[in-house]
């Protein structure tokens, strides 16, 4: 099954400045794309920053004694005073910036977004160009994916394909609700239960994982030969993902 990638997600129009826009030049361009925050390239077009709204405030309550500055402490004060004496987009941006690249998974970009509480993440090449920009909005369709879809993608590509097992009600059971994937049953080795719940979380669409897995043979101090089944495995996935 074909997973979701971020460069079929993405917007690839992206609204963008350059160290060197002036302050209301990108107070406008908020205004007008209705957006909370633009990134800030340079020349090449490798993202440097990203200007905010938030970036923006310490402008506006700098001569307001009860206002934003005089709340902060003394570290964040400073840096808001920076901000508040800034006159283009290279003073007001916050840096580094936190982007995606174009190769990573839709579920790393999800943890991104969900780890630094941002809104929107700029999308760059290899070379740190900015090719597009991906908003929380904009992997619903990931989110949304049918329960049926989920769970033929983890029987087939993980337990069939990555863990060379059959499914069957005899092994291991697959449900599937509301993106809730709960793997129940016995399994060979009881180092393929982590590895089942690690890949299964990065199968498209997935909530989150329950398992009440049992296994025949206890190989936590490894098999002769044998490498890590956990590590081995989403070794692989990453470089396929």
């Amino acid at each position: 099954m074909k997973h979701s990638k971020i460069t079929d997600l993405m917007v690839r129009e992206v609204a963008w400045v350059r160290p060197d826009t002036p302050f209301k030049a990108v107070a406008e361009l908020l205004k007008d794309r209705r957006v909370n925050g633009v990134p800030v390239a340079d020349d090449d077009h490798r993202v440097v920053g990203v200007v905010s709204t938030m970036d923006l405030l310490p402008k506006q309550s700098q001569h307001e004694p009860s206002g934003l500055l005089a709340r902060l402490a003394l570290p964040s004060r400073r840096r808001a005073r920076a901000k508040a004496q800034a006159t283009v987009a290279g003073e007001l941006m916050t840096t580094p910036a936190i982007t995606v690249g174009e190769d990573e998974s839709v579920v790393h970009a999800a943890k991104l977004l969900e780890q630094h509480q941002i809104t929107r993440l700029p999308v760059v090449d290899g070379a740190g160009r900015l090719v597009g920009i991906l908003g929380r909005g904009d992997l619903l369709p990931v989110f949304l994916r049918p329960d049926e879809d989920i769970r033929d993608e983890v029987v087939h590509e993980i337990f069939e394909h990555e863990l060379g097992m059959t499914v069957t009600p005899a092994t291991v059971s697959v449900r599937v609700r509301d993106g809730v994937v709960h793997l129940t049953g016995q399994l060979e080795y009881r180092s393929q239960i982590p590895a089942a719940v690690a890949l299964t979380h990065r199968v498209d669409g997935v909530i989150d994982v329950t398992e009440d897995l049992t296994w025949v043979t206890d190989d936590r101090h490894g098999r002769p030969g044998v490498p890590d089944t956990t590590e081995a495995l989403l070794a692989v996935r990453r470089g396929i993902r």
